[in-house]
């Protein structure tokens, strides 16, 4: 899958759908289902992306975006690999923390 920039999903208010899913907090159960299904990619869609920290409102982001809180961060990250390595074949998500727009507003792009 060709990489997407942040800007490029939340400024051209790219629509939710199949391949792009926005999170508003950390919800383990509905997240990690999103990377099984990402990882497993049955319709050869080449996976998706997952944006924790945006609200969304009709599969389109919401302004002003919510964040994570910057202490969560960490733990996230960690639970995301741990829940990862139960899936089989172990799977390894790309995981980026985005400071979006330098404004203090922390997301966890995967």
């Amino acid at each position: 899958m060709i990489p997407l920039k942040i800007e490029t999903l939340l400024k051209g208010r790219v629509v939710e759908h199949d391949r792009v899913e926005y999170k508003t907090g950390w919800n383990p159960n509905d997240i990690i289902h999103s990377i099984c299904a990402f990882a497993n990619d049955y319709d050869n869609t080449n996976g998706g992306y997952i944006v924790i920290g945006v609200k969304e409102e009709n599969g389109m982001p919401v302004f002003p975006l919510e964040g994570v809180p910057k202490e969560d961060l960490d733990s996230i990250q960690q639970e995301i690999f741990q829940y990862c390595n139960q899936i089989v074949p172990r799977y390894i998500p790309r995981m980026e923390i985005i400071d979006y727009q330098n404004s203090g507003i922390f997301l966890i792009y995967l």
